[in-house]
């Protein structure tokens, strides 16, 4: 790959995952609920953001994969 080829490549996959980075994330409960069991809660909220996101974290690894499958 050329010098700016390489260049363009990395712009290219700095704007892709800035895009894929734009997530939003609500956690819910209350304090109670919360201070009952802090695992279970913590818990239930990542697997509630990542199911959410799940399209967009699938996206950037396949595109980082890309970006280094292109570097070699």
């Amino acid at each position: 790959m050329s010098r700016e080829t390489n260049r363009d490549s990395l712009i290219s996959f700095a704007k892709e995952l800035d895009r894929l980075n734009d997530v939003n994330i609500t956690l819910t409960g209350n304090i109670e609920e919360i201070l009952n069991d802090p695992r279970a809660w913590a818990e239930e909220q990542a697997l509630k953001a990542v199911g959410q996101n799940l399209e967009k974290l699938v996206e950037a690894r396949e595109l980082g994969e890309k970006f280094v499958k292109d570097l070699k």
